[in-house]
């Protein structure tokens, strides 16, 4: 279960809240929105899991909510643009108790939604990463990164509607800097010269 950070968890003793904090990983929501906050930090999460090595941040916002009304409300993790102006929605998920890949299904139909003002063509919805970040392996092949790609069956035909859907996991090492990035997710005071303080 993710840490949360609450008034009962603020309580206490110098010593006791540096415990607290000691006790974090990347993968505890309230942790993940503060690291996220700051652009450098985004920008090289960003540019690990894409592996575009000149992606540039120019905006992040953390705990972005997209309010509906009569439907399901959505609070993504993490929304950053781009200085190309593609946007990318990074998620976490420590339980394995839903249909993560609808839930992401839901989460693109929701920002589209709120990025095509009326009136505009469906050219003008930005280009849209979807990164979905488990600790487990949702597809059991053993790979740390998989890319889902439309294709026309029976070809070799891939299709871009311009969304790049990308399941990440801290459940396989295969030896990738993605791997490695999620090992620094989980791990509690860890350090690695590659991702930076």
């Amino acid at each position: 279960m993710a840490m949360r950070i609450t008034d009962e968890t603020l309580m206490g003793t110098f010593e006791q809240k540096r415990e607290l904090v000691r006790s974090f990983t990347m993968f505890d929501d309230d942790f993940f929105a503060v690291v996220m906050e700051d652009k450098a930090a985004a920008q090289e999460v960003l540019r690990v899991l894409t592996e575009i090595p000149d992606l540039t941040v120019k905006e992040i916002k953390t705990q972005y909510s997209i309010r509906n009304l009569g439907t399901h409300s959505v609070i993504l993790d993490a929304l950053a643009e781009d200085s190309q102006h593609k946007l990318y929605n990074l998620e976490l998920q420590v339980a394995d108790q839903d249909s993560h890949q609808k839930r992401v299904r839901y989460y693109q139909s929701n920002i589209d939604i709120s990025y095509l003002d009326k009136g505009r063509k469906y050219e003008d919805l930005p280009e849209l990463y979807l990164i979905y970040m488990t600790k487990f392996d949702l597809f059991h092949l053993g790979q740390a990164k998989y890319t889902i790609s439309r294709s026309i069956t029976g070809t070799d035909v891939v299709l871009d509607n311009g969304v790049h859907e990308l399941y990440i996991n801290a459940a396989n090492d295969d030896g990738t800097e993605i791997a490695e990035l999620m090992e620094f997710f989980t791990e509690t005071g860890t350090r690695k010269p590659q991702f930076p303080d």
